[in-house]
């Protein structure tokens, strides 16, 4: 079956590759410069290729503007992209994100608000979906975050005997951590990539600049909507509970904890690095730190030899 799917890579890779070389050469865009239809060839070929992955994105993206430079295209046009904050940000956040996904900090996080939280099923809505929020400023990818959270809802869920679409508190747990994993993309500018793409162009044409604070204070309606959505959830479906299945879900979250032992080295590392990031964050309208730099420091304390959690060829096949 690999052998197959090897093929079948090289046939993608050439089909596309005489694409844009008909593209290239057959001019299709009339009353421009040649380079349009050279500069329109790679970029198809680029996103075609990032689409399905025959080989690494990151080595698609560099071919793409060594072919730029090739045909025309000024070192300067094709480098900019490395000097735009907003990228190194998305990067910066990456390599964090992994760090504390890695150093277990996350989970531990997770199973310590459930443990302390009533157990019943409304407290574990809760405390799922706060851990979530938590993460949020950091783990700026729905993908990642629900990746990161199913284990610890799955293990409640279980606790407790019930399963995703039953009336015993899984349906009301899943539903209530998936809907929460999309909304609270927005209440925190490192919330999801693309809200650092969309304000690069909103501070390009409007010539405003929005700091993270600032956008918190803005996203207050959208922190209130972060906040009573889970309730809503609950109110919804009112499951079935048992006073037998609080003693559960406590028994689960201190069994997990006992299991994962105490603080770990790398989890307070992991945990201070988050801190000190958030709060670099924060008050980013005041120190005029670039929110890119304060990634890129993210970044250098996730990997810094003897401080860092993580080693950066491990990090860098995340990102």
């Amino acid at each position: 079956m690999q052998h197959y799917k090897g093929y079948i890579q090289l046939t993608y890779l050439l089909i596309i590759s005489i694409m844009a070389l008909l593209i290239a050469f057959l001019k299709p865009i009339t009353g421009y410069a040649a380079i349009t239809d050279y500069t329109l060839a790679i970029f198809l070929w680029v996103v075609l290729l990032w689409m399905y992955p025959v080989i690494p994105p990151y080595v698609t993206g560099f071919i793409g503007i060594f072919i730029s430079i090739l045909v025309g295209v000024s070192e300067n046009l094709a480098f900019s992209g490395f000097v735009n904050d907003v990228y190194w940000t998305i990067v910066g956040a990456y390599f964090l994100a992994v760090a504390v996904a890695e150093s277990g900090i996350a989970r531990r996080i997770g199973l310590y608000l459930i443990n302390v939280s009533s157990g019943s099923i409304l407290s574990i809505v809760l405390s799922t979906t706060w851990t979530a929020n938590i993460l949020s400023p950091v783990i700026m990818s729905n993908t990642a975050r629900g990746g990161l959270m199913a284990p610890i809802v799955k293990g409640v869920v279980d606790a407790i005997d019930s399963k995703p679409g039953d009336n015993k508190g899984g349906k009301t747990i899943f539903l209530a951590n998936t809907i929460i994993n999309v909304v609270n993309t927005n209440w925190v500018m490192t919330g999801l990539a693309t809200n650092l793409i969309g304000l690069a162009l909103f501070e390009k044409f409007t010539h405003l600049t929005i700091s993270w604070l600032n956008w918190l204070v803005l996203g207050i309606p959208m922190l209130v909507l972060v906040v009573i959505t889970p309730i809503i959830v609950y109110y919804m479906y009112r499951p079935v509970e048992s006073s037998e299945n609080k003693i559960k879900v406590k028994e689960h979250a201190i069994e997990e904890l006992k299991k994962m032992g105490p603080l770990t080295v790398k989890e307070k590392t992991a945990l201070s690095i988050f801190v000190f990031v958030l709060i670099l964050f924060v008050t980013d309208i005041w120190t005029k730190i670039p929110i890119g730099a304060i990634a890129i420091l993210a970044m250098i304390l996730s990997i810094l030899p003897k401080i860092g959690i993580i080693e950066a060829s491990k990090a860098t096949k995340v990102v």
